[in-house]
């Protein structure tokens, strides 16, 4: 319900807040530097799917130019029930302002989604931190050596697919790229090649590791259900035209588009009901 996702959106905001990964306006924010930000942000792109909740805060304008001279323009004071929620000095606020917050701070699961399970995001322990808590602990050597494989393995980006609610293990090969500088989307994976080269449409961008190595798409949907939630996410291309990925991020080939996590929705709506 809306009320998860609110207190995810705030506790986000604190987690990142407290481990000083926000931006200087956000750190210390007043309705000025929100304003800022907003402006800040916009200017950078905006994601189809953050339009609504720009609309909802700023008014419907017809193009980026005005909207630009809206926000560098609005009045702080329609930003003050924001400060005080997210300084916790109020315990509500309005959808709008919350939507508004879960984009500046770029909270991934956003916008609200009904049916969709929330997460506080930012509170992730770092394999680094791990690694030294590991070196400091006074263990035997053999027990440190252990551990310390143990964190590489995790660390490692082991990739795992679920069908039937039961782990197995995926056997595609990691792309090792050791001399790749740039990917693009061959059917279902990533793949690696050492130079900018024109693909027909394709889009060609730089390397990502994690990309590379945890973007699939599923092609046999009969394998995602109720427990692909938290590990599916899909993409709508059109009405009901749908397509299914292992990892976040934005669709490859049409890369306006944000992957969201698969909802009990979506599986019982547009997967099991073409099942039967």
């Amino acid at each position: 319900m809306f009320d998860e996702y609110k207190a995810c959106v705030l506790k986000t905001y604190l987690v990142k807040q407290k481990a000083n990964t926000l931006s200087p306006n956000l750190m210390r924010p007043t309705p000025k530097k929100l304003r800022d930000e907003c402006l800040e942000i916009f200017n950078r792109g905006l994601d189809n799917e953050d339009l609504a909740a720009i609309k909802a805060f700023f008014g419907y304008h017809n193009d980026k130019t005005e909207y630009i001279q809206t926000i560098r323009r609005f009045d702080t004071d329609k930003l003050k029930p924001l400060d005080n929620f997210i300084k916790e000095n109020t315990a509500d606020t309005e959808d709008k302002n919350v939507e508004l917050l879960a984009w500046l701070i770029g909270y991934k699961q956003r916008p609200y989604e009904y049916g969709q399970t929330y997460k506080i995001e930012g509170d992730e322990k770092k394999p680094k931190k791990i690694f030294k808590e590991i070196l400091n602990n006074k263990n035997t050597i053999w027990q440190k050596y252990a551990a310390v494989v143990l964190v590489l393995l995790l660390s490692s980006g082991g990739y795992m697919f679920f069908k039937g609610g039961k782990q197995k293990e995926n056997h595609t090969v990691v792309h090792l790229a050791k001399n790749g500088k740039h990917m693009y989307w061959v059917a279902d994976h990533y793949l690696a090649i050492p130079a900018y080269q024109v693909h027909g449409d394709t889009p060609v961008v730089p390397l990502d590791t994690q990309v590379l190595n945890h973007l699939k798409k599923i092609t046999d949907i009969s394998s995602i259900n109720d427990h692909s939630l938290g590990k599916v996410w899909y993409a709508r291309l059109h009405k009901d035209d749908y397509e299914y990925f292992t990892d976040s991020g934005f669709h490859p080939i049409d890369t306006a588009i944000r992957l969201r996590p698969i909802t009990k929705f979506i599986i019982y709506n547009h997967i099991l009901n073409h099942k039967n």
